[in-house]
C-alpha cells in the first residue's frame, strides 16, 4: 500500500482534521483516507468525440464538468 506525507499543513487544518477524526471515532490517518475516498472515489470521465481517436479523455474530479482532452 502507498504512503503519503503532507508537508506544510496549516495548523488550523490539522486541528480540524483531529476534531473531525474524533467525532467519527477514527485516527487522523483514517479520517484523511475517508476524506480522500469521498472526494476522489467517483471520478467522471468526459466524453470524447469519435473524430479524435488519438486523444484520451480528461478525468475530472467529482462534481466538475471538464471537457478538455489531452494527447495520449
Amino acid at each position: 500500500m502507498a504512503n503519503l506525507s503532507i508537508r506544510n499543513l496549516d495548523p488550523h487544518l490539522k486541528h480540524q482534521l483531529r476534531v473531525r477524526a474524533a467525532l467519527h471515532d477514527r485516527s487522523m490517518e483514517a479520517e484523511a483516507r475517508e476524506i480522500l475516498r469521498q472526494a476522489l472515489g467517483n471520478p467522471r470521465v468526459s466524453s470524447v468525440s469519435s473524430t479524435a481517436p488519438d486523444r484520451q479523455p480528461t478525468v475530472s474530479p467529482a462534481g466538475s464538468n471538464l471537457t478538455d482532452v489531452h494527447p495520449a
